[in-house]
Order: structure tokens, then sequence, then C-alpha cells
């Protein structure tokens, strides 16, 4: 279970769980090379960006870089909507709220793994948000 403070940080920052995206080699594909046999693992990922991020904290990163940065490498449990006055579900397909108003219990989407292969779980998402 979530405490209210917790929601809020997660939706307003957009923050909730960092789910590495998963990488390539890095090396150029070799000239005889027709198709990709599916994911390598290993190797360099090589990203040129203008300045680094001012932090890869996203409860208090509020510059667009930044923000970008950590866009490619994590993903929320919610979203914001297209209209942006609302947000959605993205790791999560849900929540429940407690009748005091205090917890709010997530449901997770089934299925979502790092980019090693293991699976994302609550602890996962509650070391995220602290």
């Amino acid at each position: 279970m979530i405490h209210r403070t917790a929601l809020a940080k997660a939706l307003i920052a957009g923050s909730a769980l960092a789910v590495l995206a998963g990488c390539g080699s890095g090396a150029a594909p070799s000239s005889n090379s027709t198709s990709s046999s599916g994911p390598v693992q290993g190797g360099n990922l090589i990203f040129n960006n203008p300045q680094d991020a001012q932090s890869m904290d996203e409860s208090t990163v509020f510059d667009n870089n930044s923000i970008w940065i950590l866009e490619q490498i994590t993903q929320p449990l919610y979203t914001v909507t297209a209209n942006g006055k609302g947000v959605m579900p993205w790791l999560a397909t849900g929540y429940t709220e407690s009748t005091d108003g205090l917890t709010y219990t997530f449901t997770l989407r089934p299925g979502v793994k790092f980019s090693n292969g293991q699976a994302m779980t609550s602890a996962d998402v509650k070391f995220s948000l602290e």
C-alpha cells in the first residue's frame, strides 16, 4: 500500500518505477547482415546529449533536458493523458483508495519485465518511490 503523499509524488512528478529500456549492442551492424536475430545482451550504448541531467531523482527534476533523459530510461505507474488534463494507467492497471483516504493500493500490470528479464514486483515500485 502506498500513502497519499507517495501517490501525489508519483502522479505529479511522473515517478514510480525505473524500468530500464532494453539496449542493443551499440555496435554497427556488419555490411553482410540482412536481419537481426533479436535482442543482444552486453555491448555499449552511446548517447550524445547537449548536457547532463540535473538529477536522476524524478521527484526533483523540472528542466526539459533532465525530463527527456529520464523518460528514455524509466516508465511511470501512470502517465499524463494526451490532452494533459488527467492521468492514465501505464505500469499500473488501476488503484483503490482506502475509506479514510490515506492509502492507495495499486494493481500492477502483469507481465512487465526489466531489460534483464526479471519481473517487476511491488518491492521494485516501493524502492523507486522511496
